[in-house]
């Protein structure tokens, strides 16, 4: 036996739901399905929107990545996780990242992330766009 449900969405529910223009993040599909490292999708979409320096605690990155048993060595999860997808999005994404890990005493409990452009991979209708936000 199968069954449909359909529903009605007003309008304006619709295009708040549709617009991105408030500060929502957006990001391109084309580049997130291209992308094969999840990590590397997690990334793309933490730094897409951002135009600052972005810092997290590598337990919470941890945490985010759900890698909480996994990498104990911080040295280890630096270049299994954030090397590996900064390799992916320097390939193949308009956005990717430096980064420099910060200390709180010996021990490294930081990294702060440094977004980086790269309009070559970008397509045009999302250039569009970034710029039409930046100066309309």
């Amino acid at each position: 036996m199968s069954s449909a449900v359909s529903f009605f969405v007003n309008t304006k529910v619709w295009d708040v739901l549709l617009d991105f223009s408030r500060g929502f993040s957006r990001y391109d599909l084309e580049v997130a399905f291209r992308l094969e490292s999840p990590y590397a999708m997690r990334f793309y979409e933490m730094l897409c929107s951002q135009e600052s320096p972005i810092t997290y605690s590598i337990d919470s990155l941890r945490k985010e990545f759900m890698l909480e048993d996994k990498y104990s060595l911080t040295k280890d999860f630096i270049r299994r996780v954030v090397e590996s997808a900064k390799g992916e999005l320097d390939e193949k994404s308009p956005v990717t990242f430096t980064y420099r890990p910060l200390k709180d005493g010996r021990k490294y409990t930081q990294i702060m992330f440094f977004p980086v452009r790269q309009p070559q991979l970008e397509n045009a209708g999302a250039m569009l766009t970034r710029l039409s936000r930046k100066y309309g």
